[in-house]
């Protein structure tokens, strides 16, 4: 017959259990207290700053230009960072430029770099001046990261150079006369006059070129084209009206007749006293400024929602806790 426990061993065994239980609680306790105090020194390290990713700014894909003009081929990116942009012709392996250091043996290439004040906005403008016709191709602006962006702009060049004709006497003012300013302060109005004489034949147009691009009215830009004919001078009159320019206007500006006589006239949009211009002036410039700001505010407000929402957890697991180690002291 096997004896039964003594009352002082059942009191070992039941405060041996109690004091195993007790153990475990405390265990469990501070393993959770770690992992709080881990947590909230995780919430001290600071959220890192959003940034924005580097897009391409649409400016069309195919540029025409004429033999032994200036040719440009546009590319403006948004939010370019600390990123590089590289330029390759499509149908050979090496860059024909990096950043703005030309990496071929061309006098005529060239790369027109500049950023646009208040704005993450850059331009990274390949040009060609004079054009040849072994310069026509498919050429590559680059973004250079792990994910690689590009944007394929077409170059055609069609010929053979234009003869530019001077007046040959003043009383018959043949030939074609550009006049304008050459140098006009941001936001200011830029405005170009083109007078065709027509001589013994009637002239019926005239074009105008920027860069070698050809240019029309926009309303949305501000750039208003006027023409008249004059049958007293017998010559036809053309005013190019850019109301507010801004940085990407400077470049050379050329108006054709129709007898493609040309004059071309380069104009430099300067940048200095910008405080000076009025604020309407940079409303384009604001708008971007303003969608990046905000931007960073509606992440900045995330970061909080977080951080509230950490902080709650951090709460109830240690409530949970306490309240798991009260229940096992009254029940052990």
């Amino acid at each position: 017959m096997t004896a039964s426990a003594s009352p002082s061993t059942s009191s070992r065994l039941g405060l041996t259990s109690s004091l195993r239980v007790h153990h475990g609680v405390v265990v469990v306790l501070v393993v959770l207290v770690a992992f709080l105090a881990e947590g909230a020194r995780g919430q001290d390290d600071p959220l890192e700053p959003w940034t924005p990713e580097p897009e391409f700014v649409a400016s069309g894909t195919e540029v025409t230009a004429r033999e032994g003009e200036r040719a440009v081929l546009p590319c403006s990116i948004q939010n370019l960072g600390t990123k590089q942009v590289a330029w390759k012709r499509v149908d050979q392996e090496h860059f024909v430029a990096i950043g703005d250091m030309e990496w071929v043996r061309d006098s005529a290439i060239s790369v027109d770099a500049r950023q646009e004040e208040l704005t993450d906005l850059t331009y990274w403008d390949l040009v060609f001046d004079p054009v040849r016709p072994e310069h026509a191709g498919t050429y590559e602006c680059q973004i250079t990261a792990k994910d690689k962006q590009s944007l394929l702009l077409k170059l055609k060049v069609v010929g053979p150079p234009v003869r530019k004709v001077l007046p040959l006497s003043p009383a018959l003012k043949p030939g074609l006369v550009l006049k304008g300013e050459k140098y006009v302060n941001l936001g200011q109005k830029i405005l170009l006059n083109c007078t065709a004489h027509a001589g013994p034949n009637v002239l019926q147009d005239i074009d105008w070129f920027k860069d070698g691009n050809k240019l029309v009215s926009d309303s949305r830009r501000g750039v208003v084209i006027t023409k008249f004919n004059s049958a007293k001078t017998k010559s036809i009159v053309s005013e190019l009206i850019i109301d507010h320019s801004r940085a990407s206007d400077t470049g050379t500006y050329i108006c054709r007749s129709a007898s493609d006589e040309i004059d071309s006239l380069k104009v430099t949009v300067l940048n200095a006293n910008t405080t000076n211009v009025k604020r309407g002036h940079f409303l384009e410039a604001d708008d971007k400024f303003h969608v990046t700001r905000s931007r960073y505010d509606e992440t900045s407000y995330r970061s909080g929602q977080r951080k509230q929402q950490q902080q709650s957890a951090i709460v109830v697991l240690f409530l949970t806790s306490w309240t798991l180690l009260l229940w096992c002291l009254r029940w052990s």
